[in-house]
């Protein structure tokens, strides 16, 4: 199984559940929460509680995990 199949699977189960986000940037770490809209390789697509939208690219996103379950 190709890497973008098996991200697809592991992510998809997420998809329409609250999650949070741990990304990579620069020298830093990010912690996004919220609604994870979308998966299409290689961005992921999450809404804010006031309904900003984040897009990352799976290569900066350290962690999504299930929040507030």
């Amino acid at each position: 199984m190709n890497q973008a199949r098996g991200n697809k699977a592991a992510i998809g189960d997420l998809i329409g559940k609250q999650v949070e986000v741990r990304s990579q940037y620069g020298g830093g770490e990010g912690v996004d929460r919220g609604i994870l809209e979308v998966y299409d390789y290689p961005w992921i697509r999450l809404r804010k509680d006031n309904n900003e939208i984040l897009c990352f690219p799976v290569q900066n996103v350290r962690m999504v995990k299930l929040w507030g379950q």
